[in-house]
């Protein structure tokens, strides 16, 4: 459960920075258009407009590979056990974060690669009886009286 936090921690991390950046490109976008307007008020009143507003750089979005590859393995997850779950047991999978649904699919992977024998022998699922042998394998009623 830490790492799958920590993952979902660094996941939200790195989503709040990307937004983040979003919006301040987005407010800073709408000062520029202000900006512009009003130099071309002054221009077109004869007033000196100073320099034409330099316009905004649109920020490098870092860390959108790593959104990308989670949303990848999430998808990759998801369509792993959409086939074997059913649809009540999948709508509580998409509810999963990715690191439950990694931690589960690797938890599968896992339990799949045992070789049907070796799983078949192991303690929690042996083959091996524990019951008594019975008495008899047939009884005094079942053999038919000659005389």
């Amino acid at each position: 459960m830490t790492s799958i936090n920590k993952l979902a921690k660094e996941q939200k991390a790195t989503f709040g920075a990307i937004h983040k950046a979003q919006r301040d490109y987005q407010v800073a976008v709408k000062r520029w258009h202000s900006d512009v307007k009003k130099w071309e008020s002054a221009l077109d009143a004869g007033d000196d407009p100073g320099e034409f507003p330099a316009e905004p750089e649109e920020p490098e979005i870092v860390g959108t590979e790593a959104l990308e590859e989670t949303a990848v393995i999430r998808a990759a997850s998801l369509a792993r056990f959409k086939h074997v779950t059913s649809k009540d047991e999948y709508a509580i999978l998409q509810k999963c974060t990715t690191g439950e649904l990694r931690q589960a699919a690797t938890e599968w992977e896992e339990k799949s690669g045992i070789p049907l024998g070796e799983l078949l022998a192991s303690s929690n699922s042996s083959t091996e009886s524990t019951e008594a042998p019975s008495n008899t394998t047939s009884s005094p009623a079942d053999s038919v009286d000659t005389k």
